[in-house]
């Protein structure tokens, strides 16, 4: 499972973006491969100046060092583009 950082999008000085996992998966049968993917939003960031705030999916607050734990360089990666 691999996770990216989906899209930002900026709206004057604040920055919005989603956490997404995606799942890929490949089964090889005789004469075919069949390959499919899943992808799934975990959080949203939301970020302005040098504050972040992170919300998963439920609508609960999440720590920035959950985050980070989980999505090591998310934070970072979004302000980035804040600044």
């Amino acid at each position: 499972m691999t996770w990216s950082l989906d899209p930002v999008v900026r709206v004057g000085k604040v920055a919005v973006a989603a956490i997404v996992e995606t799942q890929t998966s490949a089964h090889a049968a005789a004469r075919s491969i069949k390959v499919s993917s899943c992808k799934q939003p975990r959080v949203v960031l939301i970020a302005w100046s040098d504050e972040v705030e992170v919300i998963d999916i439920k609508g609960r607050d999440l720590d920035a060092d959950a985050v980070e734990t989980l999505y090591p360089g998310a934070i970072s990666r979004l302000m980035d583009q804040v600044r």
